[in-house]
């Protein structure tokens, strides 16, 4: 029988190996890029977790085993940590575009893979209220101008006891050195990706941390909410009965047009379990209101209502589903209140708004 001493040795050995083994494993990642705004941006996240927690880079990690092909690591990884919101919202589907919209493979010293990975714009506010799948590991997402960001690479220098900080972000020493020590073939490949896609508009605004603003009202629809007579529920009823929302003279509203008391899932009002702030609630009116939503200023309150709803509809499939069932069809939030709905051609219907902008970003 082995004695205690022999058995703590024995013990320790094998997390010694262990950990050898793991290191052993190779690493493999995912930097996002997108044309938004006629600039280049780098999507980077946070780490939340472990010992470069607070550092920024990109999203990567280790093999599942020392004979996976680094692409297939870089795609998982990459899935996992930016929450399945790119693709089609789905672990095994994203997996797949991302291998189709790789641009460039470039690799650190140590070995390390980076896939330079062509992304469709979504805002880092909307992404950090994306649903928490297993194993993400960032807790916020930036946008960084990819010309700005590749010069600061090349003009500063980072080791694992001083990394280099960009704007106030710290940038991991792994991520900072597979981009310094690859910067002619990164610089090359977005060159050829600008003559070749050479987009036909701009984007509104520029990305940031939160949602930007809403967009300039569509054009009011002419109508009376007293001379609506019908409402098409074809494609907008669940099987239970729940409304997805109403529809009528192809606009798409939050409250039934004859009876306003009758809300659908897009109305603030809906009730639905989900999470914001670390905090739970039922109705996006709730949170709205526990965050002194209405004293803040008219910019901040469309900010907050965006992060709530985009929590919302990210944590419940069902939503997301009433969201992009609309289709491209303007929604109007038909409430009186002046600032957030639209009655009789009028108030700003803000909150009309944001719902389209949401759908615009991530329910495609």
């Amino acid at each position: 029988m082995l004695s205690q001493n022999v058995r703590k040795y024995l013990v320790a050995s094998s997390l010694v190996l262990l950990s050898h083994v793991a290191h052993l494993l190779p690493d493999a990642g995912g930097l996002p890029f997108c044309y938004h705004n006629s600039r280049l941006w780098f999507l980077i996240g946070r780490e939340g977790f472990g010992s470069a927690q607070g550092q920024w880079t990109d999203f990567g990690g280790k093999a599942d085993k020392p004979s996976e092909a680094p692409m297939t690591t870089a795609a998982r990884e990459f899935t996992e940590e930016t929450r399945y919101v790119f693709g089609k919202n789905n672990y095994g589907h994203s997996i797949a575009w991302f291998q189709t919209h790789v641009n460039l493979d470039i690799q650190s010293q140590w070995g390390y893979h980076m896939f330079l990975v062509e992304v469709p714009f979504i805002d880092a506010g909307i992404l950090r209220h994306g649903p928490a799948v297993p194993h993400y590991e960032k807790i916020d997402y930036a946008w960084v101008d990819a010309n700005d960001f590749l010069n600061f690479v090349a003009l500063n220098n980072s080791t694992q006891k001083a990394l280099a900080t960009y704007n106030g972000m710290r940038i991991r020493n792994c991520c900072f050195q597979t981009i310094r020590r690859n910067l002619p073939q990164i610089r090359q490949m977005l060159a050829q990706y600008l003559q070749q896609h050479q987009p036909t508009t701009a984007a509104a605004a520029a990305p940031h941390h939160a949602p930007a603003p809403a967009a300039a009202a569509p054009t009011p629809a002419t109508y009376k909410a007293s001379q609506i007579t019908v409402i098409e529920h074809q494609h907008g009823q669940t099987a239970t009965g729940e409304l997805l929302f109403c529809r009528h003279n192809g606009i798409i509203y939050t409250h039934c047009p004859v009876d306003g008391s009758i809300i659908t899932m897009l109305s603030s009002s809906y009730a639905i379990p989900f999470e914001f702030e670390g905090d739970q609630y039922t109705t996006v009116s709730e949170a709205f209101q526990a965050h002194n939503g209405h004293q803040l200023a008219r910019q901040a309150k469309i900010k907050l209502m965006a992060d709530i709803y985009a929590a919302k509809i990210f944590q419940n499939k069902q939503l997301r589903d009433s969201l992009r069932s609309t289709g491209n069809t303007h929604i109007i939030n038909n409430t009186d209140h002046p600032f957030w709905g639209r009655t009789n051609n009028t108030g700003d219907n803000a909150l009309g708004q944001i719902l389209e902008q949401l759908r615009s970003l991530y329910c495609r």
